[in-house]
């Protein structure tokens, strides 16, 4: 299966974004940018409280402008996440959805449109799941056998050397975040060695030395896919640390496992995403872009020009995993001075 890239003409969106905080935002903001085959779809919000979506073509300034349709005035009190879909057909906004709220063009507007801020429902419960996934790594370590002709390093060079990986996070997020783009292949390549090589990531390997946990937090249900076979959707990366609408407490290796991606019914998992980047851009180069990473670089939701939304999965990603190996680090330098 090829990714067919949509056009102004005809096309569907579903994306999950976090509303910023303040709400109203005070000056205009691009929360993203889709890329189309002869242009852009554009979402962002605006100072009097709403969400637009735009149709622009390719050509720079006002004379690239095709169509726009916006939300009324948005209520909100808290920091929701707004789960916003757009479909568009001959090159005009035919549907723009906030949270089940559908608007239309025409439409005359009675109110303001009010997001639920409450806190959401129960979180699914992951606890089984968690300690399968520490257990697991943990009997997986017991049967692993040293290479034949090389030296045994044991569990002070592993943790050695997830130190020096940490580090090299440490420099290259930094460096991302002063504009360094190109360096998210580094940051790729680290990740793909730390979560993903087999049997156990690096990071997974040294937690399994002492069965640690290696907690992240996710949304409610964080297993839940749009079943539309004709979009592209995509899910974000779990956090290192709980908020109000991700609070829900998984195991990295149980993570890795949940839905990414999914193009046209065929869902990637985050250990595919990853191991996908890692594999391709972040190692090796061809003439073939697959559709994971051809997918990640049509969004584009920072300002992340070269690598689009590669660069803010895989910055958000490792910044999780920076966080998890200074966790196992402490508890191992801890549990040495007692």
């Amino acid at each position: 299966m090829t990714l067919a890239v949509p056009s102004l003409s005809a096309g569907t969106l579903f994306v999950s974004l976090d509303l910023p905080t303040p709400w109203p935002v005070p000056h205009p903001i691009l929360f993203m940018e889709y890329q189309l085959l002869d242009g852009f779809l554009l979402i962002g919000a605006r100072p009097n409280g709403t969400i637009e979506a735009t149709l622009r073509s390719r050509e720079e300034g006002v004379g690239g402008f095709i169509d726009s349709l916006a939300t009324p005035e948005i209520h909100v009190e808290a920091n929701p996440i707004a789960i916003i879909c757009v479909i568009w057909e001959n090159s005009k906004i035919s549907e723009l959805e906030v949270n089940r709220h559908s608007i239309f063009p025409n439409t005359e507007f009675t109110g303001p449109l009010i997001i639920d801020d409450k806190e959401p429902g129960d979180n699914v419960d992951y606890a089984i799941e968690n300690g399968k996934a520490q257990e697991s790594r943990y009997l997986t370590l017991q049967q692993i056998r040293d290479q034949p002709k090389r030296k045994a390093g044991g569990r002070n060079y592993l943790l050695s050397a997830l130190n020096d990986e940490s580090e090299q996070l440490e420099d290259l997020i930094d460096a991302l975040k002063r504009g360094r783009e190109a360096h998210v292949l580094g940051l790729a390549s680290r990740l793909r060695l730390l979560i993903i090589d087999k049997p156990l990531g690096l990071l997974q390997h040294c937690a399994a030395f002492d069965k640690l946990p290696l907690i992240v937090f996710c949304g409610r249900d964080p297993e839940l896919t749009l079943s539309i076979d004709s979009v592209i959707t995509f899910q974000p990366p779990a956090l290192a640390k709980p908020t109000l609408f991700k609070s829900n407490p998984v195991d990295l290796d149980v993570w890795l496992r949940f839905p990414a991606l999914t193009i046209k019914g065929k869902t990637y998992s985050h250990r595919d995403v990853i191991k996908d980047i890692g594999d391709t851009i972040g190692s090796h180069r061809d003439r073939g872009i697959t559709n994971v990473v051809q997918a990640f670089q049509m969004l584009r939701t920072q300002d992340a020009n070269r690598y689009r939304e590669i660069q803010r999965y895989i910055m958000e990603t490792a910044q999780v995993v920076l966080h998890l190996s200074h966790f196992v680090l402490s508890s191992y330098e801890n549990s040495n001075k007692s």
